[in-house]
């Protein structure tokens, strides 16, 4: 799919542009870290992405930013306690809801826009695969495909990679610049690996005493804690299997491509 051959030049522009144009000096990256992640994150939900200083582009950080923000302000949690009465007093609250109801008018913008030249046969992304569950389940009164569903998920996405990967990213940063003999080793490990088939030793993860108290014995022990079903993130017997929260997923990509580019510059 195309719209995933255009993921990885924001993580380059943001790294050889803005950082580069700071000459060695201090600077704060948070918003041109900002930038790139919910850049790559709309190349995956709208299958396009915005130039950094797209009017558009900023105001959608914007909102993005002071919900985020808003969410930890007092008025914000008195009103998880006291909603009927906090509903008629003004407040940062008040703020919250209307940035939400502009993001979601914004999201549904681009589900239209991508219904005027929707191609059913091909997924160019997140919402086009949405659309093709809506269709696939037409008529099915206990589907959850709807589109205020598809509204609700295509937000989740940047709420849950925007903020987790750009806090994530920042702390990695921050620990390479204090290391830089680590920096040195990933560099040249990123750049020694490129075109490397990478496969993983699962005989050594399903026998490592570090995470199974008898791991050359059979014991359904393993799994169990206080009589109750344990999931053990160190089982793969099938590798890692098929993703299954897209959240994880995409952060972990996010992540993946920004510091790959980074760090193997």
């Amino acid at each position: 799919m195309a719209w995933v051959k255009e993921v990885p030049n924001d993580g380059h522009e943001f790294q050889v542009g803005p950082w580069g144009s700071h000459g060695g000096q201090p600077f704060d990256p948070h918003f041109t870290i900002n930038n790139a992640v919910s850049n790559i994150i709309c190349s995956i939900t709208f299958g396009e992405r915005f130039d950094y200083q797209d009017d558009q582009f900023q105001e959608l950080l914007r909102l993005l930013d002071e919900i985020l923000n808003l969410q930890t302000s007092v008025c914000c949690q008195l009103y998880n306690v006291f909603p009927r009465i906090m509903n008629f007093l003004p407040g940062p609250h008040q703020t919250l809801f209307s940035n939400l109801e502009k993001l979601k008018m914004f999201v549904a913008k681009m589900i239209e826009n991508h219904k005027r030249d929707w191609n059913p046969a091909e997924a160019r992304d997140f919402i086009d695969a949405y659309l093709q569950e809506i269709e696939k389940h037409k008529g099915d009164a206990a589907s959850s495909f709807r589109e205020e569903n598809l509204i609700y998920n295509t937000l989740d996405l940047f709420f849950a990679g925007t903020e987790t990967t750009s806090t994530t990213l920042r702390w990695g940063l921050l620990y390479m610049a204090l290391n830089p003999e680590i920096q040195g080793s990933q560099q040249s490990a990123l750049l020694s690996s490129q075109g490397t088939v990478v496969v993983t030793n699962l005989t050594a993860l399903h026998r490592d005493p570090a995470e199974w108290a008898t791991p050359d014995t059979f014991n359904p022990e393993h799994f169990l804690e206080n009589g109750q079903f344990k999931k053990r993130e160190s089982f793969l017997p099938f590798s890692i299997g098929q993703p299954f929260n897209p959240h994880f997923t995409i952060n972990n990509a996010v992540s993946n491509i920004i510091c790959s580019i980074t760090f193997g510059e």
